[in-house]
């Protein structure tokens, strides 16, 4: 089974929605908070994004970083 997780100071507004939301989806409170929590971490972050572009060694072709920059300066010099 899962974890359980307590949100506490939680805005009397933000459970109303919440609540809302997933009456309209058929679903219980904790069934719907459950769903979206797991999209959320399921997306990664802008910064894990850069992060996994930054220390990749390579390009899917197999190209390094320095590879791709020294064919942009060939290309840029040769026009």
């Amino acid at each position: 089974m899962g974890s359980t997780l307590q949100v506490r100071d939680l805005p009397d507004e933000v459970t109303a929605t919440l609540k809302a939301r997933a009456a309209r989806a058929r679903m219980s409170l904790s069934a719907y908070v459950a769903a979206r929590l797991t999209e959320l971490a399921a997306s990664p972050t802008s910064e894990e994004i850069i992060s996994r572009i930054v220390t990749r060694p390579t390009g899917p072709d197999g190209a390094t970083t320095e590879d791709i920059i020294a064919l942009i300066r060939r290309d840029r010099e040769s026009r």
